[in-house]
């Protein structure tokens, strides 16, 4: 998947935003820039914004690579295990879970990897985000071979999500994995932990040790989002 490649999702046949179906007088209009969303008209467009916005990233035409080095950016797990000392701690343990939060947040390896990113969101989901968009990225960063990529795609192109859900274009996923938004890095979160963990499942497959501790770090922020 090296040479670029054009990727046109197929149209909807209704507006996201009204509901209205498309037929000989109504005309959907494609979101320009990740063209996989459709509204009757600019009204409906402008109104969805606010919630499309954090679904929405760019997809060129033509779709070039661009794929970043392995662990070029990683500092997540200096994140996670700073965090997972401070509620080990005896001390901290006599804290309330908000008093925690605010101490995670202090430390260096949380503000160097959240830095501008989604700055009006609750610091946990900011974690979330930063983490999920970093595991991504070396996840494809480290696919040597096209059978592994092949691989992803058909797990990706296989997913099945309501409307409503953030919607992935499988192959920008793969290639330009650091540019997408918190609402597709929500989705390939998913879409990771039932690739690491489904087969040791079903089959007691062998995981790779730090991909599946990559995965498991996502579940215990996420589960901590929803506590605080």
């Amino acid at each position: 998947m090296s040479e670029p490649i054009t990727v046109i999702p197929p149209p909807y046949d209704e507006c996201e935003f009204c509901g209205e179906e498309a037929d000989d007088e109504v005309q959907l209009l494609r979101c320009s820039s990740c063209k996989n969303k459709f509204y009757c008209s600019a009204a409906c467009q402008k109104k969805g914004w606010k919630s499309h916005k954090m679904d929405c990233s760019p997809l060129p035409v033509p779709l070039i690579s661009t794929v970043p080095e392995p662990s070029a950016e990683m500092t997540a797990e200096e994140v996670f295990d700073s965090w997972k000392n401070i509620d080990e701690d005896e001390a901290s343990k006599q804290l309330t879970d908000m008093e925690r939060l605010k101490l995670k947040v202090k430390q260096p390896s949380y503000k160097a990897l959240c830095n501008k990113m989604l700055e009006k969101s609750h610091p946990l989901d900011r974690a979330l985000h930063s983490f999920r968009r970093l595991y991504w990225i070396d996840t494809v960063a480290n696919m040597k071979t096209e059978q592994q990529r092949e691989e992803w795609l058909s797990v990706l192109k296989n997913m099945r999500a309501p409307a409503s859900f953030p919607q992935i274009v499988p192959e920008k996923t793969l290639l330009r994995p650091g540019e997408l938004s918190p609402g597709e890095y929500e989705m390939l979160g998913q879409a990771a932990s039932m690739k690491t963990f489904d087969p040791l499942a079903r089959e007691g497959e062998q995981a790779d040790e730090q991909e599946g501790k990559r995965w498991l770090h996502l579940a215990v922020v996420y589960k901590q989002t929803r506590e605080s």
